[in-house]
């Protein structure tokens, strides 16, 4: 973590936001502003430890543990983070014999703050620990997985430095002054010190990270976090439906993690003329009402007459397989009878089975129905109405349109379209817009407990 107000995630510069990561161990000093951080280390109980003393000229204790914890409490008492001064001033969490967290502040061997805390799970999983000491050492509070497990306070005293931190035992290079604890035997997944405390917010923010990789987020929600990892010039975001299991971000771009978030969503991830990301969420499918109609008899409106059915895009069969892992399929045996089989799958990071399954029933619906495929539509800007070439020039992705007086061979002499893309070109004598059009989904357009469920299908095809 870079900065003592950096993104509200466990970072690494290797793996990105949201990932606790294993790698090399970080030997550094501490200056103000930023955080050191020792990623992955392992402990033999011996002390010192290699690779585990980081120089800290600030006293401020404000430090952050993924430890894995042992399965009983120690039989005495032993110590998951310490500091020390010049002076002998000292600050050590501890794990007692009695399986409770601990947190001491003293002056040699005379404590000025003593605070006992809830017990963590005894498990032999990983978890969270965050404990900080006010500037005056008067006030300690200690997370365990996100949550506060318990204050404690005291009188206070000047502190020393420069500080040694050390994780896994008691920091007595060059200091020599020492509780005689336990040195911890085990691993940790990740450690940081920070010159602040962060907070509740930003705690609970890490856990999420660690824990779940803030699974069960909307996909709005989503984008909306990712967007704050990197410097943008603003967003558009429908609210989403779509509900985010674990997203692994490593290597990627952020537009490939936002892409696959759209995906997600069934709707559409792109950037407007703005430079703005906009979010279009899979509502704007469901009945959508036009916003702008185009009438071929009008001057600039050229929309050719080579309209056919398109089976290419037939989908009978589809399997969507979600963060659980497990494959979830729908088919249409009455379209696989009459057509053969059609078949899709798509990896995605959606958090429930159940929404896998409904995608792939979502996806099927609109698949077994041959969609008629129409040739751009192509608008002279220069020749049009100004109304016509403003609302063609303000279109965007999943925006719809009617097009009226459609031309021999349509199916109907008047369609609606959703905008799929389009581009500009600018001659001489024209300025024209193409733009790439899909007929509006036949199927029910988002998925939900009043529309589609495909254990229960709501339509019949």
């Amino acid at each position: 973590m870079t900065g003592v107000q950096a993104p509200a995630t466990i970072v690494n510069s290797k793996k990105g936001p949201g990932v606790i990561t294993a790698g090399q161990s970080v030997n550094g000093n501490f200056a103000g502003g930023t955080a050191v951080e020792v990623a992955n280390p392992t402990y033999t109980g011996t002390s010192p430890f290699a690779g585990s003393y980081l120089s800290c000229p600030v006293a401020t204790s404000n430090f952050e543990l993924w430890v894995t914890l042992p399965t009983a409490a120690p039989a005495q008492e032993t110590t998951l983070a310490s500091q020390w001064a010049t002076d002998g001033s000292n600050v050590l969490l501890d794990l007692n014999s009695s399986g409770h967290l601990t947190l001491t502040v003293a002056m040699g061997i005379n404590p000025a703050l003593v605070a006992t805390f809830n017990s963590p799970p005894l498990d032999g999983n990983m978890h969270q620990i965050y404990a900080t000491v006010n500037a005056g050492n008067t006030a300690s509070t200690v997370y365990l997985d996100g949550a506060s497990a318990g204050t404690g306070s005291g009188a206070g005293f000047t502190r020393g430095s420069p500080t040694v931190t050390a994780f896994g035992g008691e920091a007595v290079t060059s200091i020599g002054s020492t509780y005689f604890t336990q040195d911890f035997s085990g691993s940790f997944a990740y450690l940081a010190f920070y010159s602040a405390d962060i907070g509740a917010t930003r705690v609970l923010a890490h856990y999420n990270a660690g824990a779940n990789a803030f699974s069960g987020e909307r996909t709005d929600q989503r984008i909306t976090r990712l967007l704050s990892y990197r410097a943008n010039t603003g967003s558009v975001l429908d609210t989403g439906l779509g509900i985010m299991g674990t997203q692994d971000i490593q290597g990627r771009s952020l537009q490939d993690v936002l892409l696959e978030v759209g995906q997600v969503e069934a709707g559409a991830v792109f950037v407007d003329g703005q430079g703005r990301v906009n979010f279009r969420s899979r509502t704007r499918l469901l009945n959508p009402t036009p916003i702008l109609t185009l009438d071929c008899n009008a001057n600039g409106v050229d929309f050719a007459s080579n309209f056919r059915d398109d089976t290419q895009s037939v989908i009978n069969d589809a399997t969507v397989t979600g963060s659980s892992g497990a494959d979830q399929r729908f088919y249409n045996a009455a379209s696989i009878t009459a057509d053969g089989e059609y078949s899709t799958s798509l990896q995605l990071p959606i958090q429930a089975d159940t929404d896998a399954l409904n995608m792939a029933g979502w996806i099927v619906g609109n698949g077994v129905v041959e969609q008629v495929t129409a040739t751009p539509l192509v608008i002279n800007l220069l020749q049009c109405s100004a109304a016509v070439a403003l609302g063609v020039a303000q279109l965007q992705p999943l925006d719809c349109i009617q097009v009226t007086n459609c031309p021999t061979g349509a199916p109907a002499s008047t369609m609606t379209f959703l905008v799929q893309g389009g581009t500009l070109s600018i001659a001489a004598d024209a300025v024209t817009a193409t733009l790439n059009t899909t007929p509006v989904p036949i199927a029910v357009g988002v998925w939900d407990s009043a529309h589609w469920d495909a254990t229960s299908p709501t339509w019949s095809f």
